[in-house]
């Protein structure tokens, strides 16, 4: 196949950040309306489109940039400033085109072959079953949590399969699947946070996939992605549950960075309802801000550190040691927390009117709360894998 890089204006970063900037009070203003729909609004996604925002990593073979990945998080993050779940749908619609890069190529052909703008939403929890046959697998199964499903033509979805001779006991593995071969359960999506995600269940029943749809997650733990050769931009060399983690806490982190700038706005015109006093001399609510600044800035400097020391180790054509890929998806989580706690803090100071529907604190404070609750980005679970490396040399996580 011949690039059709040359016939796309490959924005730089600057340019991307800037749209995001321009696109920030839309994305505020869309953000109740994508909660009272219970899904991202269509409009949304076309303005994500015209700005350039899905293709950041979608391979240059097929119209997209290929960016640093930390480069198109800072993007994620800007948005996440104005929306929670609109920049959760957005991070995962980003991811999940790098991740065909990984696959048979014939993927990729499947996908945007037809549909160039084609997208793709997930559930990689084990929900269904899949039986082996000639050719690929009959797949069958309820999958949950699949955001943004309402805007894409693909789901992928996750099966488990035992096998003896893997060091895991198991095989995980994920398979696309195109939309007419599931169906979307309407009424599956009612939550306190994160409504505006729209992630509704994927219904399978009895569909073939073929062998090339399958994105074996035991290919990707042992570095032997098949798309390597078809796409071999140094784009494709991190590891999937690293950047996948990140993406999540980069959402995380960048809600934090808006409910500041939106706290801050607050504090600073209110006065004390008995006291008449400012708001903004009340040394709690001054030092409950500075944490939270501090927390949301320990957390973005770890993942540029990470993201950093993973491009340093890709440019000398190194692989990345599974012992640190376990380090970055546990640092990850610890960022995705340090920033829910920064929003926590913040809320503590905001008093009763934090709460009010009219107020976007509270969406951010809800939708926070049941984003980190993914589990990629789970803090118990992934304190706990990484203490056990530390402690053992065993690794118990294979999505890293």
């Amino acid at each position: 196949m011949t690039s059709v890089l040359d016939k796309v204006a490959v924005p730089t970063l600057e340019t991307l950040l800037a749209r995001a900037d321009a696109l920030v009070p839309y994305i505020r203003e869309q953000d109740p309306v994508a909660e009272q729909l219970g899904r991202v609004p269509d409009e949304v996604i076309a303005a994500f489109r015209e700005a350039g925002f899905l293709d950041m990593l979608k391979p240059a073979l097929w119209g997209g940039y290929e960016m640093h990945p930390q480069e198109a998080l800072q993007v994620v993050m800007k948005v996440a400033s104005a929306s929670t779940a609109i920049a959760w749908v957005l991070g995962l619609l980003v991811i999940h085109n790098w991740e065909v890069a990984l696959v048979n190529p014939r993927l990729a052909e499947d996908i945007w072959g037809e549909n160039p703008d084609a997208l793709i939403s997930s559930s990689y929890a084990p929900f269904g079953k899949a039986e082996p046959v000639d050719g690929g697998y009959r797949l069958s199964g309820r999958w949950a949590w699949s955001s943004g499903c309402d805007v894409c033509q693909w789901a992928v979805v996750g099966v488990i399969f035992p096998d003896a001779e893997s060091e895991f006991g198991v095989t995980q593995k994920v398979m696309f699947v195109p939309r007419k071969d599931y169906s979307i359960d309407a009424d599956s999506w009612q939550m306190a946070g994160q409504m505006g995600t729209g992630s509704r269940d994927v219904v399978i029943d009895d569909v073939f996939v073929p062998e090339h749809r399958v994105h074996n997650i035991m290919e990707s733990y042992y570095d032997m992605n098949p798309g390597a050769e078809t796409f071999p931009s140094d784009t494709f060399k991190y590891s999937f549950g690293n950047v996948f983690a990140w993406t999540l806490a980069a959402v995380v982190i960048g809600s934090g960075e808006g409910a500041v700038e939106l706290f801050r706005s607050m504090m600073a015109a209110k006065k004390h309802a008995y006291t008449g006093a400012d708001v903004k001399f009340d040394p709690f609510t001054q030092q409950r801000l500075g944490e939270a600044v501090a927390m949301l800035y320990a957390a973005k400097a770890s993942m540029e550190k990470d993201f950093a020391e993973m491009k340093a180790t890709i440019e000398r054509g190194e692989l990345i040691d599974k012992g640190r890929r376990m380090f970055f998806k546990w640092n990850a989580a610890f960022g995705a927390r340090m920033a829910n706690e920064a929003i926590a803090l913040i809320m503590d100071s905001a008093g009763g009117g934090g709460f009010r529907l009219s107020n976007p604190l509270q969406r951010i404070f809800r939708d926070v709360q049941t984003g980190t609750n993914h589990q990629f980005i789970n803090p118990d679970k992934g304190a706990s894998n990484y203490g056990l490396y530390l402690l053992s040399g065993q690794i118990p996580d294979f999505v890293i």
